[in-house]
């Protein structure tokens, strides 16, 4: 592609209507194309012609048999006639009479004739068959000839659908992909255009109703609620805000001014701090793997999965929002936890975390530059879309209502001595060195999910009740044989305590609302929502059923997304290398606005203790 059309072709119409880009950017192509259909146009009609005058005469031939078939038919009954006169001249006086007048020789000569007629017609009636096999057979050849010829009309689709999916090179993304553009697509031209780019894609799961006990928490030692924790407002300021914030924003730091950063460092609990020197000395204090200020000035993504067991809110309510990784990469600073490439996941849930700097204090990334992804027929509350009900009458100001009597039917069933657990642990520990495991596992989730359902345990709860208990049972057994120095379980017992953690960990003792009479489907909830709320409606919304990130994989086939892949020649980064920030506590691009904001920190801080405000 020459320079002059790569700069006619930044037009977001011209990219999602493949016949206007075709126009513009392969002229030749097209008259090439024009000139093979029509090609295929005449050979088609040519073969048609023949086609339809084998069949006319294959018709001409079957009624001329017919109309000799009928001949045949009144001579051969004429014969008959014949026949049985020439045998009336043997009996009685008026045949012997006939006979003395040479009648009889006559009819014989008559007889002789018809005779000879009939098998003219036969001859005529055998050249026809044959003249019709021979025909039929032509037919078949011609309609095969036929159905193998291209159709004109498939060699067009087939060339617009190679232009719909012709790569946009990295100038055209850098130039084309802003977030201002795809804020203002439809979704169909949101699809078209992504035909167009690498179908790899960064996500970003949000919070919203009940934030359950996720690994992560209990892995990176977070802080694990004890119970599922109200974070609904998450994901509505995403909306409100139509930017997807940092933590910095969170923070109240949304610009390079005293009053903003004054607020992030109240926020922070830094001018709680006993002195100034030690409010100082935290300004930036770094708390985990990254330097503070890289980490916290960044929007923090998945890369080519929703990471939703580590990062989501309800399991199986899950929202999040989905960017193609080439908008992300053509216009953002980027860096990695894991080193890092854009063309698969990390290989640990906890590495996949990526980083994106919008370029400045106070900027996000567009939600509607992405596409929101909604969980379409998971049953929720129609007031608050949560899988959870409100107990409202809860001190907590909100909090999912508890379901005692969950509880004590588990205990009650997982204690009774007919379930035999240990039986399961058992075949465990003997098969499980010498067979494959996840037939172990499946074998003996199986058996705990049909228990469970002859049980009447809740529908909803039973095939994550029955993995939990599995986990649970394998868990609890290899710590246990690990603090005894062996595995001898013949004494190991599920205890209370397990059961409350199995539970605890799935949220499961908290009532759901698809247990309920008034639970709707989450797209109900929604649309209800953003009709409610209509400038909060996302530009491009997705409604999905299942899991989180297959749901993406499914949406990408579906809609012809892939067939764009520049991988091979641009590399792992996808030819967006100099937007890659390897030094995150030393590239400028990861640390915008930092020496001001600590000049002005620096400040609020001399100040606020300097006035006798620091604490005793």
């Amino acid at each position: 592609m020459n320079e002059k059309s790569t700069q006619v072709v930044l037009d977001v119409d011209t990219l999602a209507n493949s016949r206007k880009y075709s126009r513009v950017t392969d002229p030749e192509g097209r008259q090439e194309t024009a000139k093979v259909a029509i090609e295929a146009h005449k050979k088609r009609n040519v073969t048609k012609q023949e086609l339809r005058k084998r069949e006319l005469q294959v018709k001409q031939i079957q009624q001329e048999q017919m109309d000799l078939a009928g001949r045949r038919n009144k001579l051969w009954q004429s014969i008959q006639e014949k026949q049985k006169s020439l045998e009336e001249f043997e009996v009685g006086l008026v045949g012997r009479l006939k006979k003395i007048l040479f009648l009889d020789k006559l009819e014989r000569r008559r007889l002789t004739a018809l005779k000879a007629e009939l098998d003219s017609l036969e001859a005529k009636l055998e050249a026809l068959s044959q003249n019709h096999r021979e025909q039929q057979n032509k037919i078949q050849e011609l309609r095969e000839i036929l159905e193998n010829l291209e159709d004109p009309q498939e060699i067009i689709d087939a060339y617009y659908e190679r232009k719909s999916t012709e790569p946009l090179t990295n100038e055209q993304k850098r130039q084309l992909l802003k977030p201002e553009v795809l804020s203002q697509l439809s979704m169909e031209q949101y699809i078209a255009l992504w035909r167009r780019l690498n179908p790899y894609f960064f996500t970003h799961v949000t919070r919203h109703g009940f934030r359950e006990v996720r690994e992560l928490d209990l892995f990176a030692n977070f802080y694990a609620p004890p119970e599922p924790v109200w974070v609904d407002d998450n994901f509505r300021s995403f909306l409100s805000e139509k930017e997807i914030q940092t933590t910095l924003s969170i923070l109240g730091l949304r610009s390079l001014d005293k009053k903003s950063v004054y607020n992030w460092l109240k926020n922070r609990g830094i001018l709680d701090l006993s002195s100034a020197s030690e409010a100082k000395a935290s300004l930036f204090k770094q708390h985990a793997d990254a330097d503070y200020y890289p980490d916290k000035s960044a929007v923090h993504f998945a890369r080519n999965s929703a990471s939703h067991e580590k990062y989501g809110s309800e399991r199986g309510n899950e929202v999040f929002i989905v960017y193609p990784t080439d908008f992300i990469a053509s216009q953002y600073a980027f860096g990695f936890f894991d080193g890092g490439s854009f063309i698969k996941p990390a290989y640990e849930y906890i590495l996949n975390d990526n980083f994106v700097w919008p370029g400045g204090v106070g900027r996000g990334i567009s939600v509607d530059a992405g596409m929101v992804f909604l969980p379409k027929s998971t049953l929720v509350d129609p007031e608050t879309g949560s899988k959870y009900t409100r107990d409202i009458n809860s001190s907590v100001e909100v909090r999912p209502k508890l379901t005692d009597e969950f509880f004590l039917k588990l205990k009650r069933w997982l204690l009774h001595p007919e379930i035999d657990l240990l039986t399961i642990l058992n075949r465990y520990m003997e098969e499980r060195r010498e067979v494959n495991k996840s037939f172990i596992k499946d074998d003996a989730v199986n058996y705990i999910r049909n228990r469970l359902t002859q049980e009447s345990f809740p529908v909803d709860t039973i095939d994550q009740l029955s993995t939990a208990i599995w986990g649970s049972l394998i868990g609890e057994f290899h710590l246990s044989a690990h603090n005894r120095g062996n595995e001898d379980f013949s004494s190991f017992n599920l205890s209370e305590g397990h059961i409350e953690k199995i539970i605890n960990e799935f949220g499961l003792q908290w009532e759901r609302a698809a247990r309920t009479d008034h639970a709707v489907p989450a797209q109900e909830y929604w649309e209800n929502y953003f009709n409610q709320y209509p400038e909060q409606r996302p530009k491009h919304i997705v409604y999905y059923d299942g899991n989180p990130t297959a749901a993406v994989y499914e949406f990408l086939q579906k809609n012809g997304i892939g067939k764009a892949d520049t991988s091979e020649v641009d590399g792992p980064l996808l030819g967006f290398d100099d937007n890659h920030v390897v030094d995150m506590k030393n590239d400028p691009r990861a640390n915008v606005g930092k020496e001001e904001i600590e000049r002005i920190a620096m400040e609020i801080i001399d100040e606020y203790y300097a006035n006798g405000r620091e604490q005793q």
